[in-house]
């Protein structure tokens, strides 16, 4: 069941939940059993009696998702060559998460279930498991389970980012994203020829302002970037960005189908770098933000995002 706030927790500032504002937003979603959090020590003997543990900490993940969904037919299958495969059911489709036995399981233990949460979406929902930035420091691991979009009109106020896990891709996206980067990246010496003569396209940050001003003379209206005589340039134009992001300090390319307007990473290819404080962006979502604000350094600003 979903915690309650009382008339009194109402009244008190958020500053008495936690040390900071920020913080105090996080403990909130932990006390409404948004957040599934571990700490150094949740993994313990895991494997012991039963897999009590893991047993206990896959209820409690469920819990999140207050009825969204069910944890079914937990086993630990045994140990097969030091590891331990955790199966169950999450509202009826089977899940394996392996997990090495020995000193080291509690903290491969935590790994796994961190990588491997954002796999458990219900269907038709926009929930998401998320992360956080900043996070609370006094845990070891969080997700946060809603719509991201709900997360961030909450958290974005106390300089909160919550920013959707990734998932397993599926394999029809899998294909769909290498058949777009094979054709692009075949197609960008015509597209350069084409709508970029003059500009050297060596993926620096200069190139991206150059691409900016570029843009704003191609389609300098939201309605003419959607114009579908205008496709091939916006195509090059995002796979451009997007390379030149995935260079500053590492990233890759990712697509997931779904619904834009419900989860913005949805439905278009992005980037992502990985580790701590990684940065992420859509490509396509970028030349519209450019064009709406007129700012042909915008590109250039998203570089040094990718760059801090």
């Amino acid at each position: 069941m979903t915690a309650k706030l009382g008339p009194a927790d109402l009244d008190c500032p958020l500053n008495e939940f936690g040390a900071t504002e920020s913080l105090a937003v996080l403990l909130v979603l932990d006390y409404m059993k948004v957040r599934y959090s571990t700490e150094y020590k949740t993994f313990r003997r895991a494997c012991e009696n039963d897999a009590v543990v893991y047993r206990y900490e896959l209820e409690l993940i469920a819990a999140c998702g207050r009825g969204l969904f069910a944890i079914t037919e937990v086993e630990l299958a045994g140990t097969i060559d030091g590891v331990h495969i955790l199966r169950f059911r999450c509202n009826g489709e089977p899940h394996e998460w392996s997990i090495v036995h020995g000193p080291d399981e509690s903290f491969d233990a935590q790994e796994t279930f961190f990588e491997s949460v954002g796999d458990l979406i219900p269907t038709g929902s926009s929930s998401r498991w998320c992360t956080v930035h900043p996070g609370d420091p006094d845990v070891t691991g969080e997700a946060y389970f809603g719509d991201p979009a709900v997360l961030n009109a909450l958290g974005a106020p106390f300089g909160l980012l919550f920013e959707p896990m990734r998932t397993d891709p599926c394999v029809a996206d899998v294909e769909l994203l290498r058949n777009w980067l094979c054709t692009r990246r075949a197609e960008f010496a015509n597209w350069t020829a084409t709508y970029g003569e003059g500009i050297t396209w060596d993926y620096s940050p200069e190139s991206l302002e150059a691409l900016g001003y570029l843009v704003l003379r191609r389609v300098p209206t939201i309605d003419a970037l959607a114009d579908p005589a205008n496709t091939e340039f916006v195509e090059g134009a995002s796979w451009y960005v997007g390379e030149a992001l995935c260079r500053v300090r590492g990233g890759r390319w990712v697509y997931r189908e779904g619904d834009s307007e419900v989860n913005p990473y949805d439905g278009y290819p992005f980037v992502e770098q990985d580790g701590p404080g990684s940065a992420s962006a859509v490509p396509f979502r970028q030349l519209r933000i450019l064009i709406k604000r007129g700012d042909p350094g915008h590109l250039r600003t998203r570089y040094d995002d990718f760059s801090a």
